[in-house]
């Protein structure tokens, strides 16, 4: 027999002990990542990720930015990690939406973007666009869900979490600013997409 947990019971289960070898891909490329790129970081939907990215933003002195619309999720963070918090990050409640008219007034360019909150394609793509004009040169956005097994992403559905961010992975890939890979292992086997922003003044990219 399936049982299906509603939004609260499956975060209060799924946050209890975070798994963060599920993110390896994440958490090896941030490193390489930040020797070579200057920006912040920026994660929207705060879970397991948001811990493997705080390790990197106090390591390597970077500001980190982190979202989410649920204050259940925002409460998780700083009562049960509140060692690994630092004076770099700043944590928003709130939709992406409205972080993105905050954070567009500022000047501050991203190093890293973690993609994993709302899994509307319009949403979703509206982010991308956003962070990819934020997005320093040689800088990567990350998005969740990208190439979810069938039972992975039915079982989405069943929850009412629409899933549509596989969109954003072929729409994007025809942009030409930009390379893209998805990891299809790894990040709970839903894929995780990369989307490097190019040096356009690179010879070889060139039209």
């Amino acid at each position: 027999m399936t049982v299906i947990l509603n939004e609260n019971e499956f975060w209060k289960k799924s946050l209890k002990g975070p798994d963060l070898g599920e993110w390896i891909v994440l958490d090896r490329l941030t490193d390489i990542i930040l020797k070579y790129v200057d920006g912040c970081i920026i994660d929207i939907g705060i879970g397991e990720t948001t811990l493997v990215l705080l390790k990197h933003s106090k390591l390597f002195d970077r500001t980190h930015f982190s979202i989410d619309k649920r204050q259940m999720v925002c409460d998780w963070l700083t009562k049960e990690h509140s060692l690994n918090l630092h004076t770099g990050h700043f944590l928003y409640c709130g939709t992406s939406h409205d972080f993105i008219t905050e954070f567009s007034k500022k000047s501050e360019q991203v190093a890293v973007a973690m993609l994993d909150g709302s899994h509307n394609y319009e949403t979703m793509q509206y982010e991308v666009n956003f962070f990819l004009s934020k997005l320093s040169v040689g800088g990567v956005i990350f998005v969740h869900d990208t190439m979810p097994w069938e039972v992975t992403y039915r079982s989405k559905e069943d929850r009412g979490k629409k899933t549509e961010s596989w969109r954003v992975r072929t729409v994007t890939r025809e942009r030409d600013d930009v390379e893209i890979f998805t990891w299809p292992y790894t990040a709970a086997h839903c894929g995780l997409t990369m989307i490097l922003k190019k040096d356009m003044s690179r010879p070889f990219y060139r039209k």
